[in-house]
C-alpha cells in the first residue's frame, strides 16, 4: 500500500509537458493524414463496390426490357410481378440508386499528395451536394425494396409458405438499400472524425518552450 501510495504521490509531482505550436501543428498534420489515407481507403472501397453494383442492376433493367422475366431471379417472380415496362424500371431505378450513393462516397477523394496550404481542406465535413447524392440513392433504393417486398409477398400469398416463399430473393429488396445505406454510413463516420480533427485544431494553445 505504501509502494502504490508513493508512485501516485510521485506520479502527481510529476510537470505536465505542454506542446509547443510547432509540435501541436505537426501533430494535428499527422491526424489529418492519417485521415486522408482512411478517406481514400474506405470511400475506394464501398464507393467502388456500389458502383458495381448499380452496373449489375443497369444490365439486369436492360436484360428484363430486351428479354422479359429471361433471367432467374425475375422469371422467378413473374406469376406475382406485374405487366409492363414496371419491373425493367424498377431495376434501372435501383442501379441509379446505387451509382449515386457510390459517386456521393467517391466524389471529392484527397489526393495523396496536397499542394502546400490544401491541407487545411482536404479533411472538411461532407459537401451538401455528396450528402445529397448519397441520401437521394437510399430514398430511391427505398421505393426498389419496396416494390419488390410487395412482389414477393404477393406471391407468398399466393402460392403458399412451401412454393411462394423466395427467401434466395431477399437480396433484390434489401441488396441495393443496404449498400446506399452503407455507403451513408461510412460518409457519417468519416465526417465525425473529420470534425474532430477541427476541434482539435480550434483547442490549439499559445506555448513555446524555452
Amino acid at each position: 500500500m505504501r509502494q502504490r501510495a508513493a508512485a501516485k504521490d510521485s506520479a502527481a509531482e510529476e510537470p505536465v509537458e505542454f506542446l509547443d505550436e510547432q509540435e501541436q501543428e505537426q501533430l494535428i498534420r499527422e491526424f489529418e493524414d492519417q485521415q486522408r489515407d482512411s478517406q481514400r481507403t474506405w470511400r475506394a472501397i464501398f464507393g467502388t463496390g456500389c458502383l458495381a453494383m448499380g452496373l449489375f442492376f443497369l444490365y439486369a433493367a436492360c436484360r428484363q426490357q430486351l428479354e422479359p422475366f429471361g433471367v432467374r431471379f425475375t422469371g422467378e417472380l413473374r406469376s406475382a410481378a406485374p405487366a409492363g415496362p414496371w419491373v425493367a424500371a424498377v431495376l434501372g431505378l435501383q442501379g441509379v440508386a446505387l451509382l449515386l450513393s457510390g459517386w456521393g462516397l467517391l466524389s471529392e477523394v484527397p489526393p495523396r499528395k496536397l499542394a502546400l496550404g490544401a491541407a487545411r481542406t482536404a479533411c472538411l465535413p461532407y459537401s451538401a451536394r455528396q450528402a445529397a447524392l448519397l441520401w437521394s440513392g437510399v430514398g430511391a433504393a427505398a421505393v426498389g425494396a419496396v416494390f419488390w417486398s410487395c412482389v414477393m409477398g404477393h406471391l407468398l400469398a399466393k402460392e403458399g409458405a412451401k412454393v411462394g416463399a423466395r427467401w434466395e430473393l431477399l437480396w433484390l429488396p434489401a441488396g441495393p438499400l443496404a449498400g446506399c445505406l452503407l455507403c451513408c454510413h461510412v460518409a457519417s463516420s468519416l465526417a465525425d472524425t473529420e470534425k474532430e480533427i477541427q476541434k482539435l485544431k480550434s483547442q490549439r494553445y499559445n506555448y513555446k518552450k524555452l
